[in-house]
């Protein structure tokens, strides 16, 4: 007996495409196929473009949100194309993790640099404080719930050092 892949519907009088949907979804099906991949090309193409964190960061959740939708087709045995779902998924994970961990590690770099440059201890002390006010900016403006992160460890150590060299 043939069953849907989409919606189950199943018995004799039920037939099925190539792909193994019933008539009554198959254009639904290949419609909301076709609208998730152009979806996740055109994040996509703004993932690989990088022209700013926050816009790589937003493309990756919507080429993510896309992709987790053509998961569900997936699931059922419904091809979606190449690359599956999973691999978007995953590229997008990785991009987010790499551009995030490259401009946190910018912020603490130039915090350090400029309070290395800075005359007075408190000049030096004001440099990195100014740093962690950008990890914590950047922390809520990309939902990042990491507290007491290395790279605030690495700024307040640096403090902590300014610190001790003034006594």
């Amino acid at each position: 007996m043939s069953q849907c892949k989409n919606c189950l519907r199943g018995g004799s009088n039920v037939s099925l495409d190539s792909i193994g949907v019933c008539a009554h979804c198959s254009m639904l099906v290949f419609e909301n196929i076709d609208l998730h991949r152009r979806e996740i090309g055109h994040f996509i193409e703004l993932v690989d473009d990088g022209q700013s964190v926050s816009s790589t960061l937003r493309a990756c959740r919507e080429a993510t949100k896309q992709a987790v939708r053509l998961v569900e087709y997936e699931i059922k045995g419904i091809p979606t194309g190449d690359p599956a779902a999973s691999e978007i998924i995953n590229h997008c994970e990785g991009v987010k993790e790499r551009v995030l961990e490259e401009t946190l590690d910018t912020i603490v770099k130039n915090g350090l640099t400029l309070s290395e440059a800075a005359g007075t201890p408190e000049m030096k002390k004001r440099a990195i404080r100014f740093a962690l006010l950008q990890l914590s900016l950047f922390y809520d403006e990309n939902n990042i719930s990491e507290q007491n992160s290395e790279h605030e460890e690495k700024l307040s150590e640096a403090i902590l050092a300014i610190n001790n060299s003034i006594t």
